[in-house]
């Protein structure tokens, strides 16, 4: 019935106000879809521009319609207010063109009136044939079906707030209430329409509660542009209906020898509310406590927040034998492999133990020993513990096969030889017998380990050869040969050794000694390499006394010739008168035995 009436009115005023409308409500929005007032436009053959300002809403975007192209070319719009919205050709590039019309879009900035002008060649024509019909400016990007322009009533109507009794948001959406009013709020006014851009918030608060459930009122208040005012009491509900979270895992293994507490086990959980932070929880199922054996059992857990927002969580507890059985006794086994034990015995001499399983079964992977038992070296048995549980430990036994008999060595105990006898190692060792049980060693494998003959002091008397053999276990065999040298020369003159008497400040080399011999023509004059053998002057070439002195000549046919030498270095306090003063030493050769002497 009301709109009814409005109508009415409306087409009283378009009636009465035909002439004067276009200035007396400028300042008004039109009572229709359509912003164009035909009585508000002053027409020429080739324009169309408008008297009075045309008022529109801010931030709004309008379309402007004209006729199609093929009508009316050329056409040259102007729109401005406070700003410049539209200069130029109607074309595609910046309007869409169809068959029926052209249209082109804008967007109005702050409160602005709008004056529009339009140039055309064909205005004339067109206006003359269409009158207005084509022409509309409305709110929107799209062309609607003409309508006629409706002026202005007379406002004296509230705005209403549609559509909204509370808003229901949650604790952590931040959304302030300014989003809150202008995304969720609307306010109608029958003359103006949709003014929800135009809510005030009087009384806020919900804004420093944001986070807090509650529940808040925040007053609001529109007026429209013929100073309506409404206002409206908004409740903002803040809620907390997120559920807590228990985080843990939907299994727990744990072991047999040390089980926890169930307590201690949910410890380990997370047990929160994003509102209200940690929670209790209480046990709704629990197979698990005073269990003692191995398996599975379910625990179910409950929390509540604040906002009766309930979790619960399910999960099962493992009672698991993890520890693996173990050797006690040694891996490690030695026999002589003359009496050595099978595989078999030796595993049942291993000693096990486990944590839970009251048997151990004991599993050979791998034996190298048995089929080697009889033959000396180092074998490893791998094996493998199982308890009941299917534990496995892996073990490796060291078998050692060892040779404890030593080899034998004999021959010839005593041996008699000549003083003069060249005895040859050689010779005594080709009189040796070795053997061993599990060995192949022979005479070649005999050695030397002292020789008293190699370093005697005396031409007779009785000197010890002592021998050794070893098998391939590192075992030792000795055997000694005596050897006795006797006396079995007649006596005979020969010239044994130079003395050589020299006095301090000199020296004796083994080239003074190679004069010496070739003097008494004891070698001839020919190239001879000399080596010194024994040499008790050097370092004591000063000092009074007795020294031997033992050189060898070889000569180019490789001929060796041993001669020994007594040097007595003088005292030269004494008088030496046998002497040169010209330090040339002086031989003397004694005919006869003679016995060196040592310092």
């Amino acid at each position: 019935m009301k709109r009814m009436i409005i109508l009415i009115v409306f087409m009283m005023m378009t009636i009465g106000l035909n002439d004067v409308q276009g200035t007396l409500l400028s300042s008004k929005l039109p009572g229709g879809k359509n912003y164009l007032d035909e009585d508000n436009f002053v027409f020429t053959n080739d324009s169309i521009i408008s008297i009075d300002s045309i008022k529109v809403k801010p931030f709004t975007e309008y379309t402007i319609s004209l006729p199609s192209s093929h009508l009316l070319e050329e056409v040259v719009l102007n729109i401005f207010g406070d700003t410049d919205y539209f200069s130029g050709l109607v074309r595609e590039a910046d309007c869409t063109l169809t068959d029926v019309n052209s249209f082109c879009t804008f967007t109005t900035a702050n409160d602005d009136y709008l004056t529009i002008e339009l140039y055309s060649e064909m205005f004339g024509l067109y206006y003359t044939y269409y009158k207005f019909d084509l022409f509309m400016l409305e709110e929107g990007n799209v062309v609607t079906e003409y309508e006629v322009y409706i002026p202005p009533l007379l406002d004296t109507n509230s705005p209403e707030f549609a559509n909204t009794g509370a808003y229901i948001t949650t604790y952590n959406d931040s959304t302030s209430i300014e989003n809150i009013v202008s995304n969720h709020v609307t306010a109608l006014d029958d003359i103006d329409g949709d003014i929800s851009d135009l809510v005030i918030i009087k009384e806020d608060n919900y804004t420093l509660n944001t986070g807090i459930v509650g529940e808040y009122s925040v007053l609001l208040e529109i007026e429209d542009n013929n100073h309506n005012i409404a206002t409206f009491d908004l409740l903002v509900i803040v809620k907390d209906e997120i559920p807590p979270v228990i985080t843990g895992p939907s299994s727990i293994d744990v072991n047999v020898n040390n089980i926890p507490l169930l307590e201690d086990v949910i410890s380990e959980f997370s047990i929160t509310d994003e509102y209200d932070g940690p929670l209790m929880y209480t046990v709704t199922e629990d197979n698990y406590s005073n269990q003692t054996s191995t398996g599975d059992y379910n625990v179910s857990i409950e929390t509540t927040d604040s906002s009766n927002n309930k979790a619960i969580f399910s999960f099962s507890i493992a009672i698991e034998d993890i520890d693996v059985p173990s050797l006690i006794s040694s891996s490690i086994f030695e026999y002589s492999v003359e009496n050595t034990s099978s595989t078999t015995e030796i595993i049942n001499l291993l000693e096990t133990e486990d944590n839970y399983s009251e048997q151990v079964l004991i599993n050979i992977v791998n034996d190298q020993y048995n089929p080697n038992r009889s033959v000396v070296g180092t074998y490893f048995i791998d094996i493998e513990l199982l308890d009941e549980s299917n534990n496995v430990a892996s073990y490796t036994l060291t078998i050692n096969v060892v040779d404890s008999i030593p080899p034998t060595l004999s021959g010839p105990s005593t041996l008699q030889y000549g003083y003069q006898h060249e005895v040859a190692i050689e010779s005594i060792i080709e009189m040796l017998e070795v053997s061993d049980n599990v060995s192949i060693i022979d005479i070649s494998d005999v050695y030397v380990i002292s020789n008293e003959l190699s370093n005697k002091v005396t031409k007779t008397g009785e000197f010890n050869i002592v021998f050794g053999v070893l098998d391939e276990s590192g075992l030792e065999t000795t055997f000694t040969v005596k050897i006795i040298l006797v006396d079995d020369q007649l006596p005979i003159i020969f010239v044994d050794d130079y003395i050589v008497k020299i006095n301090q400040n000199v020296t004796f080399t083994h080239q003074d000694a190679l004069k010496l011999l070739r003097h008494s023509n004891q070698l001839t004059d020919e190239d001879y390499e000399v080596k010194t053998l024994i040499n008790e002057y050097e370092g004591n070439e000063h000092i009074p006394g007795m020294y031997l002195y033992q050189v060898q000549f070889k000569d180019l046919n490789g001929n060796i010739i041993v001669k020994d030498f007594v040097i007595e270095v003088l005292d030269e306090k004494e008088n030496y008168t046998s002497l040169i003063t010209s330090g040339v030493v002086i031989v003397v050769v004694v005919i006869g035995v003679f016995i060196k002497k040592r310092k």
